[in-house]
């Protein structure tokens, strides 16, 4: 099958879809039922496409029995397309080999649906299982004879290829966009058997029956409460365990993939849930996938398999971190399509069978990660420091500022402390309910994030402190001094233990009882004062060996020239000779030959210049600005911009506003959901106006050597992010179709100063100031040919620019933190 070419066609009637203004990208599938329609009436029934055109515009003048005709009400966008726009998409899939639409149909409709969902704008594409995904459950799972199965919650009914048309399937689906989806797919995959209903699984559970498998793939990036036999509010995973225990049979497995929150959670409700599953050997594995399973987003996610029949009393925890591999571009997904699941099974697997009681030692916590934990010699911090007791902000006179969780954690290789002078005043804070008095001296903790960034505060001024950091305070100096402490908590044998402890899928956290279980490496106290000591000193000597490596660069800097003023003003340029040269196009193709004597007019007779020579100045004229400024321009240092925090989101989303609207001839594709949340805001350091010049020196890239304006084509632009917590940086990707990069210049090249290439190189010097501001940012970036082997292949992508940035985050919707006020 040539995928590129299926890409390309799907690729063709997007941007026909585009250019019609109407169609959203969540009505992209379309595509696959006229995809079907196609099939069946012009390839098996030999029809004509016109003939066609007219039944579906005609519909409501056929008795039509099909089940593909039945879903046509299900598609009402198409009511907004004529008899033409119909004959042309159709027109588009004869270009495509026959056969894929007879013994190939199945494989070509679910390409065409993965082309689709990747779009960076299809909404549901972060929820789409991929199939090797949902193969790979079920073998672990060793799922066998399941002849009835129950699939609650379908979504696109992805679990349709791992069962066999003899099944005894019953689906539902409550979102009607979801569910025509499902609908063609049981249609190409030959599953017309199948019973897959429009309808909520909550309210229409089918309790009167019993089945052999119960699945679900729930809609875990949104928390749905629901409430139980009992009348008691509970999680949507809560919900479906309660009832599907009652619909499995004897022998039965529930699968269900749910959110690692939920399997750690602190409620009352879940942890009387878990204590039943444990206590009566329900829970057979727990399966602990890493982020990046999805499309769209960087969720991790867990799936839970219980069993009726257990053939043993152990629960086996499976962590799948480190066995598959993710994209090394594209961001961090996990590269289902290398991955082969046969020959992976073979694969040891990094797991461990855990008895119940220490699962009730522990709380019953299934999440599972702590489970792996190395038996860890040490001190646990609960012997060595008490949590200060919160202090509700009753009066303020005293009190003028706040301090939020990213305040901690600066300057970690000497002592993390609190600048009282940087703190923001108490005149910023939106919400008291966050807040309590914090005037004691101890060590503060963060509790999200995933980061317990350890630092030092005197207590010496009182300050209105976010709930979510605690203080601890030493019991006894003479033990542990608070420099050794905050030293050992930035550890990373530390964080280790945080990292297998916290929960949470948009918001990371980890419960106080849980922190004060960490142990420490506790020494005398000389070795103590000896430690610090030797740290501070090799602090000390990296700082004198910085400050002599700048005094070097300075000393031996070169007087050039270089065009941070030329780069800051040249999209306008550009645009500005581009505007002047299509206004001239347009009016030669559509108002000279009606108009002959157009460009001969003149305001008055007294005017020099007519309209054709005047077009023809303004173009000579901004090719000569560009020149004068490239030549006129001084040597660009960055640290002369000062940083100040810069909300991501919103500085993306006004930017990338501005720059499709200023566009329209090319099609942006924009998805900044990875780093959005309700529950927090991503912030960088950086600098307003180098962070716009650097994006518009990368767009102006594209713009100039990526695209071909000589020729009809499909211009896209594709702008997507993500998160890597690990690293503590964001990414923004930028990606065109297009031309690639020549192939004799390489990333260096671009980002090395004075090196051009080609006859449209311009002074060499963008790539070189894009390189100064992101390492003043403390980035880094690179440039990915996503037509050679280290790109994602099946595109229609040319090139990407990947621009990762350090972030802080500030934690704004906290309403859903499981705050135990027995514990603090």
């Amino acid at each position: 099958m040539d995928k590129k070419k299926i890409i390309e066609v799907n690729t063709i009637i997007t941007s026909f879809y585009s250019r019609k203004g109407f169609i959203t990208p969540n009505d992209y599938t379309l595509t696959l039922f006229l995809l079907c329609i196609y099939k069946d009436e012009v390839v098996a029934k030999n029809r004509s496409i016109s003939e066609l055109v007219y039944q579906l515009k005609q519909a409501a003048e056929y008795n039509n029995p099909s089940e593909l005709f039945r879903l046509l009400p299900h598609f009402r966008v198409l009511s907004f397309f004529s008899a033409d726009d119909l004959a042309q998409i159709f027109s588009y899939f004869s270009l495509l080999e026959k056969s894929y639409f007879e013994n190939q149909f199945p494989a070509l409709f679910d390409f065409v649906f993965k082309v689709i969902t990747e779009s960076l704008s299809f909404k549901n594409g972060a929820f789409i299982v991929h199939p090797k995904l949902m193969k790979l459950v079920l073998d672990v799972a060793h799922v066998e004879n399941a002849r009835h199965v129950y699939n609650p919650f379908a979504s696109n009914v992805e679990i349709v290829s791992e069962l066999s048309g003899e099944t005894e399937y019953f689906g539902q689906e409550y979102n009607p966009e979801i569910w025509r989806v499902g609908k063609l797919r049981l249609w190409a995959h030959h599953k017309l058997n199948f019973d897959y209903v429009l309808e909520s699984s909550i309210e229409n559970w089918p309790s009167e029956e019993k089945f052999d498998l119960i699945f679900s793939r729930l809609p875990i990036l949104n928390r749905i409460d629901v409430k139980n036999s009992f009348g008691d509010k509970v999680d949507l995973e809560h919900f479906v365990i309660e009832e599907s225990l009652s619909s499995i049979k004897i022998g039965g497995k529930i699968i269900l993939f749910v959110r690692p929150a939920f399997l750690s959670s602190g409620r009352k409700t879940e942890k009387e849930l878990f204590k039943k599953l444990v206590d009566e050997n329900l829970v057979e594995k727990v399966l602990i996938f890493p982020t990046g399973v999805f499309r769209h987003t960087n969720i991790a996610i867990n799936v839970l398999v219980l069993n009726t029949e257990k053939p043993s009393t152990k629960i086996e925890f499976i962590d799948f971190d480190d066995y598959l591999s993710k994209s090394k571009t594209r961001k961090s997904y996990i590269d289902w399509d290398n991955f082969e699941t046969n020959n992976f099974l073979f694969q040891p697997w990094e797991s461990v069978l855990v008895d119940a009681e220490e699962i009730r030692n522990r709380d019953y916590n299934l999440q599972g990660k702590v489970y792996f934990l190395e038996e860890l010699e040490g001190t646990p911090l609960y012997e060595l420091v008490e949590v200060a007791k919160r202090q509700k902000p009753e009066n303020f006179t005293d009190i003028s500022k706040i301090l939020n969780v990213r305040d901690l954690g600066h300057d970690p290789n000497i002592l993390p402390s609190i600048n009282y002078d940087l703190l923001e005043p108490i005149s910023t804070i939106e919400n008291l309910m966050y807040y309590t008095v914090l005037d004691e001296e101890g060590v503060l903790v963060s509790l999200i994030g995933g980061n317990l960034n350890a630092t030092y505060f005197s207590g010496k001024k009182a300050v209105l402190c976010h709930q979510r950091i605690v203080l601890l305070k030493i019991m006894d100096e003479d033990v542990i001094s608070y420099k050794y402490l905050i030293n050992e908590l930035n550890k990373d044998y530390v964080q280790k233990q945080i990292e297998a402890q916290v929960f949470g899928s948009t918001v990371r956290d980890i419960r106080v009882n849980d922190l004060m279980n960490v142990k420490i490496n506790l020494v005398s106290s000389d070795l103590q004062k000896e430690e610090i000591e030797e740290q501070l000193s090799s602090a000390i000597k990296e700082l004198q060996d910085e400050i002599q490596k700048v005094d070097k660069d300075f000393q031996s800097m070169e007087a050039e020239k270089n065009a941070i003023l030329r780069h800051k003003i040249a999209g306008s340029v550009s645009n500005l000779e581009f505007f002047a040269s299509n206004i001239k196009q347009i009016l030669e193709r559509k108002v000279l030959p009606k108009f002959p004597q157009l460009f001969s007019l003149k305001l008055n007779d007294n005017q020099l210049l007519n309209l054709g020579e005047l077009i023809d100045n303004l173009i000579k004229d901004s090719k000569r600005i560009t020149e004068e400024v490239r030549s006129q321009t001084e040597d660009f240092i960055p640290s002369e911009y000062p940083v100040s925090p810069i909300e991501i989101v919103p500085f993306l989303e006004n930017y990338f506003k501005n720059v499709s609207e200023k566009n329209p001839n090319i099609l942006f594709d924009i998805n900044l959901n990875d780093i959005k949340s309700d529950d927090f805001k991503i912030f960088t350091f950086a600098n307003e106006d180098l962070l716009c010049f650097l994006l518009d020196n990368l767009i102006s890239n594209i713009k100039k050597h990526g695209f071909n304006w000589n020729k009809e084509e499909v211009r896209r632009i594709e702008i997507s992010t993500s998160i890597l917590e690990e690293f503590e940086t964001f990414t923004i990707f930028i990606s065109n179709t297009g031309n690639p990069m020549p192939e004799n210049f390489t990333f260096d090249d671009f980002r090395s100063k004075g090196i051009k290439k080609g006859k449209n190189g311009g002074s060499g010097m963008g790539g070189y100031i894009v390189d100064q501001i992101i390492k003043y940012f403390g980035g880094d970036w690179y440039i990915v040919d996503e037509t050679g082997p280290e790109g994602i292949g099946e595109t229609d992508l040319a090139t990407t620019f990947e621009v990762s940035l350090p972030y802080q985050q500030e934690f704004v919707n906290l309403d859903d933190l499981q705050i135990d006020n027995e514990e603090i």
